[in-house]
C-alpha cells in the first residue's frame, strides 16, 4: 500500500457546486473515510494503476443554511488518473487538511468553536467534524 503521510493536502473549499462538477473524476473505490487528530481527515482509496502518478483533490462546497441550525458542508474526492492504463491494484491512504474548511466557517458564522456535518457525496458518508 502506497504511503502519503508525507504531504497532507488541504481541502479547496468552493464557492458554488459549479467548481466542483469540474473536478475531475476517474475510477476509483472509497474504502475508508475517517477524521483523525488536528483537523485531518484520513481517507483510504483504491484503484487500477502502477504506471503514472494519480492525483487526489477533496472539494467542498459549505452549505450556508440548514432548516435544522447543524452546518454542513458537501464534499467530493476527485481523482484524475493522467491516463494511466496500467492494471495493478493500488491501494493509497490519503489525507487532507480540514483547516481552509473550519477557517470559511469561522469567517461566515463568526464562531470560534462549532461542528460541521461532512456529507462526503461519493459514497453517501456523513461525518461529524467538530472544531476548535
Amino acid at each position: 500500500m502506497s504511503n502519503s503521510k508525507d504531504k497532507i493536502q488541504q481541502v479547496v473549499v468552493f464557492d458554488n457546486e459549479s467548481y466542483m462538477k469540474k473536478m475531475k473524476m476517474d475510477l476509483f473505490n472509497l474504502i475508508e473515510v475517517k477524521l483523525i487528530k488536528n483537523d485531518i481527515l484520513s481517507t483510504l482509496v483504491s484503484y487500477f494503476g502502477g504506471c503514472e502518478k494519480h492525483e487526489f483533490t477533496l472539494g467542498a462546497i459549505p452549505a450556508m443554511t440548514n432548516s435544522d441550525s447543524t452546518l454542513q458542508a458537501n464534499l467530493v474526492l476527485g481523482h484524475e488518473n493522467n491516463g494511466d492504463t496500467c492494471k495493478k491494484i493500488v491501494k493509497e491512504r490519503l489525507e487532507f487538511d480540514l483547516t481552509p474548511l473550519k477557517e470559511k466557517y469561522r469567517q461566515i458564522y463568526r464562531v470560534k468553536v462549532g461542528s460541521i456535518m461532512l456529507h462526503l457525496m461519493n459514497k453517501e458518508i456523513i461525518i461529524k467534524y467538530d472544531f476548535n
